[in-house]
Order: structure tokens, then sequence, then C-alpha cells
């Protein structure tokens, strides 16, 4: 819970980081949950314990999420910066196996079991023999689906607002973002360039008196 109210809160920062507002928004997200899963508790509660608990939190919805969130954090944002972030934070630099994980094994495998999981799909029953009606399958995939959809979805959100062309607003939505702070390695690397760019300027400095001197 801790997770998803820190998440909500960087989403909309300039709203919810005022005073009172986190604690009112605990209080809204407390009380949502409690209302929603009241049901659970009445004598035909585990029916639909069982439903969420079969679609909305199976294997599947969290493999497809893996894939994108792997991917996103390998390729998008970056194995190497990650690399330097943890560097930057514990002053030692993570096995490179922890890349290869990053960038391929962990999507790889988080693909491959979530189509495994589609491939072998059964229908939920409940203890072996009671058979949930079709509006119960239907409910279930939708409740499905609104964890899965969330990421073609923002991405097409994000795609439809953007300016410039198709591919501009591709590549844009496939880049980290330009303001995040650097890392130790980075700014080394910006103070190193800066520092060769006023010797080349001393340098060309000296040079141009010296042949105006001649």
């Amino acid at each position: 819970m801790e997770a998803v109210m820190t998440s909500v809160i960087d989403l909309f920062p300039v709203v919810l980081r005022k005073a009172g507002r986190r604690e009112i928004l605990l209080l809204v997200f407390c009380l949502t949950c409690f209302f929603g899963q009241l049901i659970m508790v009445t004598e035909g509660g585990m029916y639909v314990f069982q439903l969420f608990d079969y679609y909305a939190c199976n294997g599947a919805c969290v493999l497809f999420l893996s894939v994108f969130e792997s991917l996103a954090m390998g390729w998008i944002f970056g194995a190497e910066r990650m690399f330097d972030i943890i560097e930057d934070m514990t002053k030692s630099r993570p096995n490179y196996i922890f890349m290869l994980c990053w960038k391929y094994l962990t999507p790889l495998v988080s693909l491959v079991s979530f189509i495994s999981s589609m491939v072998e799909y059964q229908p939920l029953t409940f203890n072996r023999w009671y058979v949930y009606p079709d509006w119960a399958y239907a409910l279930g995939w939708l409740l499905a689906l609104s964890s899965i959809l969330l990421v073609p979805g923002w991405a097409l959100g994000r795609m439809c607002a953007g300016k410039g062309s198709l591919k501009q607003r591709w590549c844009h939505l496939c880049s980290s973002d330009t303001e995040l702070p650097l890392t130790s390695k980075q700014l080394a690397v910006m103070k190193e360039t800066a520092f060769t760019a006023e010797m080349d300027d001393l340098v060309r400095t000296d040079t141009e008196e010296h042949e105006n001197g001649l």
C-alpha cells in the first residue's frame, strides 16, 4: 500500500505534497479498500475472493507488467545509468550479471512465462466442481485487463498528447527524462569536457596572440 501511495503522490506532486493532502489521500484509499472488500467476508465472499485472486492478481498480469518494467529500466532508463546510481549510493559497482538480467534475461523469461500462462489458461472453478457463470468470467477478464491495458493505454495517451511527427513522438516516448539528477560519473565527464574546452580556448588564444605579435 505504501508503494501505491508513493506512486500516486509522485504522479501529482504539486497537489498531493501540500500539508494534509497525503493524510486525506491515505484515508480515502483505506476507506475505499475497506468497503470494497466487505463483500469478501459475506457468505459468498469466497467466490468473489477467488475471482479477484485468479484474474486480477494472477501471474499473467504481473508477468505482463514485468516485461515492460524490465524493458523500461534496462533500455529506456538505461542499465548503465542504473549501475552508476547504485555505485553512487553503495560506493561499489554491481556485478555485470545484473545488467544481463535487466536487459535480456528478465524480459525474455517474463515474456515466455506470460505466453505460456495464456496458452495453458483454464476457466476458473471453485473446489473443482462449481463453474462460474459467463458474466463472472467476463468480470474476471475485465479485472485482468484493468491492469494489463494500463501500459498500452498510457503509451497511446502520451503519443496522442505529444507534438511532432509520429516518429518524433515515439522516440520521445522511448527516451529517458533529461531532467534526472546527474550521477558522479556524468558530473566527472562534464567537468572533464569543460576543462578540455577551457584549455583549448586558452591554447587558441595564446596562438592567436603569438601570431598577431609576429
